[in-house]
């Protein structure tokens, strides 16, 4: 009777968390995002360092 209780409240700190969770997995995806875009430039500007004369 006494792991019931425990079982809710473990069960309840899980689904609330499930919120914070998705917003931290969103925010991370865009942070992981706006840096492969950042570094897919850099590339770009060493591999063909032409296209960006005068920028």
């Amino acid at each position: 009777m006494n792991r019931f209780p425990q079982t809710l409240r473990r069960w309840l700190r899980r689904a609330w968390s499930i919120p914070q969770q998705l917003a931290t997995s969103v925010r991370d995806r865009r942070r992981q995002q706006l840096r492969d875009d950042l570094e897919s430039e850099r590339l770009d500007r060493i591999r063909e360092p032409w296209k960006y004369r005068g920028k």
